[in-house]
């Protein structure tokens, strides 16, 4: 039987040494026979480490298959730039697994691997994934600060003549910093940040972004109790991302309209959409968002009637909250089974559970770290716009000359011509 075909590229790769590529002509073109031999052999490793990419959010362990087999030939070859990527991948695999503690560290060593390496571009990607990593692991601080890093790296890249992806990854980042606000509750900044990277994805004709930030805009008016708005928002971040193919997208559009009609006191509906958003997760082994949706099912079970069915929602969820040492998860997972006990006339268990759920919330959201964190998104916000009043300012400046010395000219033509009448 034949192989499939990244297999047999796997395969071709094991037969072939790693070695880095040679140096081009001046012409743009390899100068030798030996050297156009390195370039065929070195393709195989980028082709398997782009299929890695590729499936890497929906099968992350086919994604570790494929490095793995990279990363054991370039150990031994000492291919820095290829030992990179693989660590990078591996990350991202930890990532959608659901470990993020595994994926920080593996991010912090690409992150020093492509410094070392001067890779701008993969250095700012490792920044803002350490973001995401702090995020779900609800330190806002060190989120926002590895964002920002990011955001100012590919900024001082998108001035170059070849900017490459730089613009792209400044939509992406403003959409994390928005992240960051909405979770502190800071609204209207979240969507400031929402708007000017929906903006720029629909400048750089990004389908995927669109739909990702129509999405995020539905959270905010849903915070804002706009709930058809956020509803609308929602169908048609779900309707993209099933034209998309993108499973994750789905997953979050289902569950959120799931809430929307749970609010507007929808049960039925809202269990449709929460059961199939699980599913979609459960298949795809999001485990965040197994989570999330457990959460919802107890509180639509809990409104149905069904406490039984809900506490064990709950359980289930608060357990795996966890496991991935979400705190902020956790803390909502806390907050629901004190419901649930409430509901069931457990008046002790729910009094320990509702405090238990504010004393992580205070942990996660407390005055001071919410200071801290806008304190830091304000520098930052400063140090962006100096530039810009820079610029402002020194063109205010040339206007001003400008006005004074045509008022100049004007006055001492008037006493030229005030010269001749005289004379």
């Amino acid at each position: 039987m034949a192989k499939p075909r990244s297999a047999a590229l796997v395969t071709v790769l094991l037969s072939l040494p790693c070695l880095p590529v040679a140096a081009s002509s001046s012409r743009g073109e390899l100068g030798s026979a030996g050297e156009r031999t390195l370039s065929l052999q070195r393709f195989p490793i980028e082709e398997v480490l782009r299929q890695a990419r590729e499936v890497i959010e929906r099968d992350p362990r086919r994604a570790l298959e494929l490095v793995e087999q990279v990363g054991a030939g370039s150990r031994r070859t000492g291919d820095r730039r290829v030992l990179a990527k693989v660590v990078f991948i591996r990350a991202d695999a930890s990532r959608v697994q659901g470990d993020h503690r595994a994926a920080l560290e593996l991010y912090h060593e690409a992150r020093r691997r492509f410094a070392e390496l001067g890779d701008g571009v993969e250095l700012g990607r490792s920044l803002r994934r350490l973001g995401d990593m702090y995020f779900f692991l609800t330190d806002y601080e060190s989120a926002l600060s590895h964002y920002l890093d990011a955001l100012k790296r590919f900024e001082d890249l998108s001035g170059l003549p070849n900017p490459g992806p730089a613009l792209l990854h400044i939509a992406h980042l403003e959409v994390a910093i928005g992240n960051v606000l909405k979770a502190l509750g800071d609204i209207p900044r979240a969507m400031e940040y929402y708007q000017s990277a929906l903006a720029s994805y629909q400048e750089l004709n990004y389908p995927g972004g669109v739909t990702g930030c129509r999405y995020n805009l539905g959270g905010l008016h849903q915070d804002l109790k706009q709930l058809d708005a956020a509803l609308a928002s929602y169908q048609e971040a779900r309707r993209a991302a099933e034209s998309l193919g993108d499973q994750y997208l789905l997953s979050l559009a289902l569950a959120s309209a799931g809430s929307v009609h749970m609010a507007a006191g929808h049960l039925d509906e809202a269990e449709l959409f929460i059961l199939r958003a699980l599913e979609v997760c459960r298949r795809t082994d999001r485990r965040r968002g197994i989570v999330d949706n457990l959460l919802k099912l107890a509180a639509v079970r809990r409104r149905q009637g069904d406490l039984d069915e809900a506490l064990r929602a709950v359980r289930e969820g608060l357990a795996l909250a966890e496991r991935l040492e979400d705190r902020r998860m956790s803390a909502d997972a806390h907050r629901e089974l004190a419901e649930v006990y409430d509901a069931m006339d457990r008046p002790a268990l729910a009094l320990a559970s509702f405090r238990r759920f504010q004393a992580i919330d205070e942990e996660i959201v407390g005055a001071e770290k919410v200071a801290r964190v806008n304190k830091l998104a304000i520098a930052f916000e400063s140090a962006r716009k100096e530039p810009k009043t820079a610029v402002l300012e020194s063109q205010r400046r040339a206007e001003r000359t400008a006005r004074w010395a045509v008022t100049a000219m004007l006055g001492l033509a008037m006493v030229v011509i005030g010269s001749l009448v005289a004379g």
